[in-house]
């Protein structure tokens, strides 16, 4: 905390701290699982609430070796991390807080789908991708990935739409596998299979 009126002082503390502006880092509290995939020399890119014009970036370049808990008693821990500013519009003053864009890996011409799309079925990942009589079930493969989003790797092409949520089993009206899985060819879904489906639903 700040010194106040009364404390008691000793040789050597000090008493008052002047920032020198010409300089500034950031000090970012990242969860458990953000403080892993951080690495040191990382690029982070800022932006300022209180200067919303105001653009900047810098890099990783301090990870503390342990994490602190958020509160007293909790075992929910957050771990600091600094960073450099070395680029701006305007040097940001001492005591603004930032929103931090860490980049892990910057990937050229990809695509990039949400991680709510992607489903896990027989051991494999698949999307649903929207067709004119509904919905195709596609076998893709991912590559690098966030919380958040996943790169697809083999199986989707540039403007195809897919569905966030699962569709009905009445609207899957084919199914893909990539061309090293078992299965080859598309196949189409028999009606009486639709129609279990149907009934297990309704059941």
């Amino acid at each position: 905390r700040k010194l106040a009126v009364g404390d008691n002082v000793w040789e050597g503390m000090p008493l008052v701290t002047m920032p020198e502006l010409n300089v500034m880092k950031v000090k970012i509290s990242a969860s458990e699982g953000n403080y892993k995939r951080i690495d040191i020399n990382d690029l982070v890119e800022y932006s300022f609430d209180a200067m919303p014009e105001n653009k900047a970036s810098g890099k990783i370049t301090k990870k503390a070796p342990v994490g602190q808990p958020v509160a007293q008693n909790s075992k929910v821990k957050v771990f600091e991390i600094e960073a450099t500013v070395d680029s701006f519009i305007h040097i940001p003053g001492p005591g603004l807080s930032t929103d931090c864009h860490v980049i892990l890996n910057r990937i050229q011409d990809t695509i990039v789908i949400p991680q709510v799309a992607i489903f896990e079925e027989d051991s494999i990942k698949v999307v649903y991708v929207k067709t004119k009589k509904g919905f195709e079930r596609r076998q893709i493969e991912t590559g690098i990935s966030s919380p958040k989003e996943a790169i697809v790797a083999k199986g989707l092409k540039k403007n195809e739409r897919i569905a966030l949520a699962k569709p009905d089993a009445k609207l899957i009206t084919s199914k893909t596998l990539l061309p090293d899985s078992t299965k080859k060819q598309p196949t189409k879904l028999k009606k009486t299979k639709q129609n279990n489906s149907l009934k297990n639903e309704k059941s």
